[in-house]
């Protein structure tokens, strides 16, 4: 089977889709000192980037929360202080 994305792609869209589903699926959540929240309209992800827009349930103010995400291996310092077999 030929591939069509990187290991990076695959990564980062696979993380995209599980965040996208879990917005979806909470309904309204809490953030701490900030309040209560829910999604205020579609997602709008592209691969690796994309806006969120939350709306705050006891003022009924939206925010636009834009999001990157990048993937790449760990170096091996960085994989070392991580992860002690």
């Amino acid at each position: 089977m030929d591939r069509r994305c990187s290991d990076e792609q695959m990564l980062t869209g696979s993380l995209q889709h599980r965040i996208e589903r879990w917005l979806e699926q909470e309904g309204v959540f809490t953030f701490l000192g900030f309040g209560d929240m829910e999604l205020a309209g579609e997602l709008d992800w592209e691969p690796g980037a994309g806006t969120i827009f939350l709306r705050r349930l006891d003022d009924d103010r939206v925010w636009r929360v834009d999001i990157t995400m990048t993937a790449r291996p760990a170096t091996h310092e960085e994989a070392s202080s991580r992860w002690s077999p």
